[in-house]
């Protein structure tokens, strides 16, 4: 693995699960942020394992699964590390974010309890805030206007909501800002942009804005499959990042 850090890059040692035989690790979640009371890059990451098959193999003669842990690499000391917390397994297929010295993704601890799990990369401390999950749907997060914000898709009515987070650790903090429904042409939202415009895949592959503000569709000419596409806000800079040590 790389690691892109303002044009440079680092190339990352091998991982922790990279030291066991006989199983495919799998990973679930691989959230990058800057820690800066120690000045230093971190990337965070869920392994679990499943073992190689060689053809058909009884259940009892399968290794032992070793258990799932959290592994952190530090761009400062260039090396992996377990840290000692017991996070909710995180949604794969879900956006993660990264904001203010913390990382925020979905996470599940049983299969029905959803949270946003906000993980602190300065102090290892992580928080947990409900959401609610309804089926078919598809909730991302993502910043607005200095907040966690949440935009769930709803498949059945076609429909759109962005609420923010006000208090992390506080499910009663969530305030629904808008609800846009029945847009036919839209296979799913992607991002939000500047000023309140939303980014959506359409059904013909191509992409479109919708301004909050005045709320018309407009399209981008631009094609882009959504399971593939993804938005990043961009923002020149000049400066120049201080050299990490080693």
């Amino acid at each position: 693995m790389a690691l892109f850090v303002y044009m440079t890059i680092w190339i990352i040692p091998p991982r922790l699960s990279e030291c066991l035989p006989n199983f495919v690790d799998d990973f679930h979640l691989r959230a990058f942020g800057y820690d800066h009371v120690t000045n230093d890059y971190k990337v965070i990451q869920h392994v679990s394992f499943r073992p190689i098959l060689n053809g058909y193999s009884p259940e009892e003669d399968l290794p032992m699964t070793p258990d799932p842990f959290w592994e952190i690499y530090s761009l400062r000391s260039n090396s992996w590390r377990r840290p000692v917390v017991d996070m909710p397994v995180p949604i794969s297929y879900t956006t993660n974010v990264y904001f203010n010295g913390m990382c925020h993704w979905f996470g599940d601890w049983d299969g029905e309890t959803f949270s946003v799990v906000s993980f602190n990369l300065s102090n290892e401390v992580f928080f947990t805030t409900p959401v609610d999950w309804h089926a078919r749907s598809f909730p991302s997060l993502m910043v607005l206007n200095g907040y966690i914000a949440l935009l769930t898709d709803c498949v059945d009515t076609m429909s759109f909501s962005i609420s923010v987070l006000g208090e992390i650790g506080v499910k009663e903090s969530w305030t629904k800002l808008f609800e846009f429904g029945r847009m036919s042409c839209i296979e799913r939202s992607l991002d939000v942009g500047m000023k309140g415009k939303i980014f959506l895949s359409q059904k013909n592959s191509k992409i479109a804005c919708f301004d909050l503000t005045t709320e018309v569709i407009e399209e981008i000419d631009f094609k882009g499959e959504s399971e593939n596409c993804l938005i990043v806000p961009y923002k020149k800079n000049f400066g120049t990042i201080g050299e990490i040590d080693n």
